[in-house]
């Protein structure tokens, strides 16, 4: 069977470390109360000691970019810097004092290990890996859009062509204004869409065989 009109829109703590020095103690990031027995109170000012518990997405794309990836740590403030495989985040932020969050820079397919670096010099390993990953992983594929790739604003958001970012790279297209659907940034979280409202679509420009 041939379809020329189907198309699926896709898209720290430290250790305790007291020392006297003139009655004054200092208590490094315990976060325990003060139970000496002097009139001072602690000073947490010790190295916060590198954590990472997790990452969110744990899978992203070969050409980087896209939706943030939020990375679990300790002491977001003390973070400064994330690689994955070696290829640092960039536009790296804090989200809350548990996590940070970037947008990846472009790596080979692959499992790669997601390092953290705290200011202190200190670095934590996240548990597991990260994968970057590319449409042709996918065994069998015959189509794969992405909203955030291959599409071209006509103006306004309109779009005329969408490619197809599988191994065939098709393309779906609308030659009238109307029927065209609009490119949405960030509707999906931070990730765009394309939004097909009634009498909106788009047609691939060879037919498919569906058999």
């Amino acid at each position: 069977m041939r379809s020329p009109a189907v198309l699926v829109a896709c898209f720290v703590t430290g250790c305790h470390s007291p020392a006297e020095t003139g009655g004054h103690d200092t208590q490094r990031h315990t976060g325990q109360p003060d139970t000496d027995t002097d009139t001072d109170a602690d000073v947490d000012t010790g190295p916060i000691a590198p954590a990472c518990s997790g990452v969110d997405p744990s899978v992203g794309d070969t050409e980087g970019g896209g939706g943030r990836v939020v990375v679990a740590v300790d002491a977001a403030g003390a973070v400064s810097g994330v690689t994955l495989g070696g290829v640092p985040m960039t536009a790296l932020q804090p989200e809350d004092p548990g996590h940070v969050s970037g947008i990846l820079g472009p790596h080979a397919p692959g499992a790669v290990e997601v390092v953290v670096a705290y200011a202190t010099g200190a670095e934590a390993v996240c548990p597991g890996t990260f994968e970057y990953w590319t449409p042709a992983r996918i065994a069998n594929l015959d189509a794969y859009f992405d909203a955030g790739k291959g599409v071209t604003d006509a103006g306004g958001g309109a779009v005329a062509t969408w490619v197809d970012q599988g191994p065939n790279g098709r393309v779906a297209v609308q030659d009238t204004t109307a029927n065209r659907p609009t490119l949405v940034g960030e509707a999906l979280v931070d990730l765009p869409v394309l939004r097909f409202t009634p009498g909106c679509f788009l047609r691939l420009a060879a037919p498919v065989d569906l058999s």
